[in-house]
């Protein structure tokens, strides 16, 4: 009887814990600017700076668009 009643605390803070953990997680990431959607707009915004508006056809400028997006968005810690 007392060891399940150990194995259960045991549970029950280890779920507390990760519960605990992933609310500061979820904080953190919200609090530094929307995380992965930002970094996608700011990104998307420097190649439309650097190129203009949408692109009308596949072409060299649209490989230097992606390469640029891909660039960026590695530097922001994020696949693309």
């Amino acid at each position: 009887m007392e060891k399940s009643r150990v194995c259960f605390v045991a549970v029950v803070a280890s779920i507390c814990m990760i519960m605990a953990a992933s609310e500061g997680w979820a904080a953190k990431s919200r609090s530094s600017g929307g995380g992965r959607d930002a970094a996608v707009q700011k990104c998307i915004a420097q190649v439309q700076a650097q190129f203009g508006g949408p692109i009308s056809s596949p072409d060299q400028d649209a490989r230097a668009r992606v390469n640029i997006y891909k660039s960026c968005m590695a530097s922001a810690g994020y696949r693309p």
